[in-house]
């Protein structure tokens, strides 16, 4: 083969690479709830949504971190389906302790993303906790398929006890998805959110 063929070869394959573009961040400050209402799922039919240092400066043992889809604008409150687990360690005046929540729920009113727990474990609060992930989102455009989501996140909590949290989860409808709300459990929470796109 030619070298300038073999040349053209890989240019071609480079630019059907799959590519990761960010279509929009936010910053949250103090804020109920975060929503991404352009997500260009005409363009996308993978999208990739990061958090860092999400806090609500609460201290509970219940924080979870969620989403909702939104169809035609409106937040989508059933026909959720999820599955996960949170792992949670640290340290309780001297005692080790593990603590392994098992999540599943068919017909709920939400997608769970992670679980902070803040001040889980101790009682210092001059130690600040926080809350980083991702999420794969897939098909959201797609009238003819369930959009689906896969999840990953740490919540980081007093004494350095910490909740690695993974999950999967479906909206069982065949329904086009303009949007993602994004909340913390009743909270108010601060941190930085991004929306990607990825074209394959």
């Amino acid at each position: 083969m030619p070298l300038g063929a073999a040349r053209f070869g890989l240019q071609a394959l480079e630019s059907e690479s799959p590519a990761l573009n960010l279509i929009q961040h936010q910053t949250a400050s103090s804020d109920t709830s975060i929503d991404f209402t352009s997500i260009q799922g005409s363009t996308y039919d993978y999208h990739y949504l990061t958090w860092t240092d999400i806090d609500t400066g609460i201290r509970d043992n219940s924080n979870y971190w969620n989403i909702r889809f939104k169809v035609g604008g409106t937040n989508q409150t059933s026909n959720y389906s999820y599955m996960g687990q949170a792992l949670t360690w640290g340290s309780n005046s001297g005692q080790s302790y593990k603590d392994r929540n098992f999540y599943k729920s068919t017909g709920a009113s939400l997608i769970r993303l992670g679980q902070v727990n803040r001040g889980y474990g101790d009682n210092n609060s001059s130690i600040d906790s926080s809350c980083n992930g991702w999420a794969l989102i897939s098909f959201a455009n797609d009238s003819n398929k369930w959009t689906s989501i896969q999840t990953q996140a740490i919540g980081q909590s007093y004494a350095a006890g910490s909740s690695p949290f993974r999950g999967v989860a479906f909206h069982m409808s065949n329904s086009s998805v303009d949007g993602f709300n994004i909340y913390m459990s009743g909270y108010t929470f601060s941190g930085e959110l991004a929306l990607y796109g990825i074209t394959s």
